[in-house]
């Protein structure tokens, strides 16, 4: 399908008219009843209702909108990305998504005052699918957390886990035990799991997201436990220990890599070298 089609019904649904819409996307009236009509030949669905003075969506108009904005949006971010690249060196760097207020931000724009040749991309995910991207060349920093700790990685700290309860819950009284977890590939959900088959605990997943604030606010009200290493922002919740009836469990090691190898390393150096008090500082 033709962008320029996409670009015709948009202008059109958002104008609220051909005639107006011949002045945003500088094409004739004619044109642009012509691509109308294409890309309803081509969805095989009526888009617009025809029938009134005015032009309106119908109700699979006001569906497909949302797609075609999207559709144009992601072209222009890909074309704004290759541009960027013949212009700037790009440096990607990929952050767990539990650590996202640690600072990054500051570290990033000080980068950027200073390095008026480079662009950063940052990405964050949960940290095995990031440390799959960077496998797969696609990132050249990653701040995740590892089961391990690395012996060729950047900088690295230990993080401690915590089991977590809302406050005023009993909910870790609950046989199973519901848990609050991340999706497969997250370490906390691997150390959380592991802990409890060893201690012989029954478990259920009582809540499932790759997003952290889902998790702060899913354990908040009470639907579960957590294993959480970072609990900035984590307030309205209690610590569960081993007289509560929930076992130990080793930490998680929150790690700094790089991947080098392209002539962007000594900017890839440069960022990740400013990252590293913030690895080494342990979080509240």
């Amino acid at each position: 399908m033709k962008l320029e089609l996409l670009k015709a019904f948009v202008a059109v649904a958002e104008t609220g008219g051909i005639t107006k819409a011949e002045s945003r996307i500088h094409r004739t009236q004619s044109t642009i009843s012509q691509q109308i009509s294409r890309l309803e030949s081509d969805l095989s669905t009526v888009l617009f209702d025809r029938r009134k003075r005015t032009v309106q969506l119908t109700e699979r108009g006001r569906q497909y909108l949302d797609y075609a904005r999207r559709i144009l949006a992601l072209d222009q971010e890909s074309r704004a990305l290759i541009h960027d690249q013949d212009r700037f060196n790009v440096v990607r760097i990929g952050i767990s998504d539990n650590y996202t207020r640690m600072g990054w931000a500051d570290r990033l724009i000080a980068f950027a005052h200073t390095n008026a040749d480079v662009r950063t991309a940052l990405k964050t995910d949960q940290s095995g699918v990031l440390q799959t991207h960077m496998d797969e060349g696609h990132l050249d920093i990653t701040i995740c957390n590892e089961l391990n700790p690395p012996t060729d990685a950047l900088a690295f700290r230990p993080a401690p886990l915590h089991w977590l309860v809302a406050e005023g819950s009993a909910v870790h009284l609950e046989h199973p035990l519901p848990l609050i977890l991340y999706p497969p590939g997250c370490a906390y959900r691997t150390r959380a799991l592991t802990a409890l088959e060893s201690a012989g605990i029954p478990w259920r997943i009582a809540f499932e997201t790759p997003d952290w604030q889902s998790i702060r606010t899913a354990t908040q009200k009470g639907l579960g436990i957590a294993l959480l290493d970072n609990l900035d922002g984590m307030d309205h919740v209690r610590t569960l220990t081993s007289p509560d009836g929930l076992p130990t469990v080793e930490p998680v090691y929150l790690t700094l890599r790089t991947r080098l190898g392209s002539e962007n390393d000594e900017h890839i150096q440069t960022l990740a070298n400013t990252f590293v008090t913030l690895i080494k500082e342990p979080q509240n």
